[in-house]
């Protein structure tokens, strides 16, 4: 298999993810995006990144747009649904 530009990116933000550099995550992830627009891991994984910077709108927006081009995605369903509850805990 012919590996994707977008994977670089992919991978950087997971990496930063997982250190807790929210900001570092996100602007890579944003970048995977912008090279693979139907690239939903990178999706998933800013929104996890938004969730923890306590940005609950735009993980959930993330989370959405994953959920309208798969809506069985159940893990991607549960995921958005525990942030509607960050959200309302403030």
């Amino acid at each position: 298999a012919v590996p994707r530009p977008s994977n670089e990116f992919l991978l950087r933000g997971r990496s930063a993810l997982v250190a807790k550099r929210y900001d570092e995550s996100v602007r890579e992830l944003s970048k995977c995006i912008e090279l693979e627009a139907r690239n939903f891991e990178c999706y998933r994984l800013r929104a996890q990144s938004y969730s923890d910077m306590g940005k609950f709108d735009q993980s959930i927006a993330d989370y959405t747009f994953v959920l309208n081009a798969n809506p069985t995605d159940a893990e991607t369903f549960v995921s958005r649904g525990l942030v509607y509850v960050k959200r309302t805990q403030g």
